[in-house]
């Protein structure tokens, strides 16, 4: 996914915070950034194995919380 396209799916986020967002993710390994040599540069964003066993946690967590907590 493109650096813009999160960006418009998490509106009202700084561009700034997202860039910090996703570097922090990166760092965790999470996410992969994948740059592509192009004019004008590409850069995609791609969740990894272990983004993807942390989601299947979160998800877990939500239902968790929307089955037992009452808001």
């Amino acid at each position: 996914m493109r650096f813009n396209e999160i960006l418009r799916k998490l509106k009202p986020i700084s561009s700034r915070t997202l860039a910090l967002k996703l570097d922090k993710l990166q760092k965790s390994k999470i996410i992969t950034r994948e740059v592509i040599q192009q004019k004008p540069l590409k850069v995609n964003y791609k969740i990894t194995n272990v983004g993807l066993a942390l989601k299947i946690s979160m998800v877990a967590l939500a239902q968790w919380h929307n089955r037992y907590i009452k808001d």
